[in-house]
């Protein structure tokens, strides 16, 4: 289902979208606009622990397939 799909990615990383021929356009802040993560990849996200259950929360309301493993990271690698 593409329309799942896209719905999807547009609540995980947000949109800019635009009205009026681009006469006005904004910003749509996604989950990871708003929690500091880290993406070493295109299909891994770094996230503290305090966030995991909203991240969690949207990939099962999508059933996206998703594994979870604890990991170090020093706060100082994290982004706003």
């Amino acid at each position: 289902m593409p329309r799942d799909k896209t719905k999807f990615k547009q609540e995980l990383a947000g949109r800019n979208t635009s009205s009026l021929g681009k006469r006005y356009t904004y910003t749509i802040l996604g989950i990871l606009d708003k929690i500091k993560n880290i993406r070493p990849c295109r299909s891994a996200i770094i996230i503290n622990n305090e966030d995991h259950a909203k991240l969690i929360e949207l990939m099962d309301k999508y059933k996206v397939k998703h594994k979870s493993y604890p990991t170090k990271v020093s706060k100082s690698e994290f982004k706003k």
